[in-house]
């Protein structure tokens, strides 16, 4: 309270500025697709670790629970590094949006660079697992989850393209496009966990992510695609 007073008597700046208000709404309301989004995105990534337990709770699935989340927490520390990268190629796209004519040719190189680098992650994990999962985790009941090390990383590097495709959209236009991209994936991976989770465990689990983030990634492709040709075409017709 000092503090505010005494920046409000030298500054003449108010804790509350009423007139305020309606620009902040604006800028709500501007980032309420972007929020909404990430709610999806962080459902379709936690949604298995969170429901697997219950979901296989009458099945003969011992332990696999744990196995998954032990593959999950290599997955988030992948993320992590990933999300690193992602922050900077995420401005670079908005600066690209204004400074580049070749916008788009950019945004496709660098995606597939991406997905060429989780490719190449998944080969060498494949290869490896074997005696990398037993270093990580020497226990045997959670070697179980040793097969599907790389695919759930390379789920990971779908995402970071995904982030890549929506800032991309949201370079052009702060609208609901990139929240209807997320929400049939998100949908149907979630409602299907229900189906093939006490079926299949662990296996249906992971396959399910992945499935879920390549279906996101690829209504994201579509919807840029379907950006470019919108924002090409007008050029050539000038």
């Amino acid at each position: 309270i000092v503090s505010w007073y005494y920046i409000r008597c030298q500054w003449h700046v108010y804790l509350i500025n009423f007139s305020d208000i309606k620009k902040l709404f604006q800028f709500v309301v501007e980032g309420l697709p972007n929020w909404i989004f990430g709610l999806f995105y962080n459902t379709l990534i936690t949604f298995g670790m969170l429901s697997i337990k219950s979901l296989t709770s009458s099945g003969d699935f011992a332990n696999q629970d744990d196995s998954y989340a032990n593959l999950s927490r290599i997955a988030m520390a992948t993320q992590m590094i990933l999300a690193f990268g992602g922050s900077v190629i995420y401005t670079r796209v908005v600066v690209w949006r204004n400074e580049r004519s070749d916008f788009f040719f950019r945004v496709t190189l660098i995606c597939g660079m991406v997905i060429l680098a989780g490719l190449l992650s998944c080969g060498v994990l494949h290869l490896s697992y074997p005696w990398l999962y037993p270093l990580l985790f020497p226990d045997e009941i959670f070697h179980s989850a040793g097969p599907y090390l790389s695919i759930t990383v390379f789920g990971r590097f779908l995402g970071l393209t995904s982030g890549i495709l929506v800032w991309s959209l949201l370079a052009y236009h702060r609208d609901w496009l990139t929240v209807q991209c997320a929400f049939v994936p998100v949908l149907v991976s979630v409602i299907l966990h229900f189906y093939f989770v006490p079926r299949y465990g662990l296996v249906a689990t992971t396959w399910l992510y992945v499935g879920g983030e390549l279906g996101l990634f690829i209504c994201c492709f579509a919807a840029f695609i379907h950006l470019k040709k919108q924002t090409v075409k007008p050029i050539h017709e000038k």
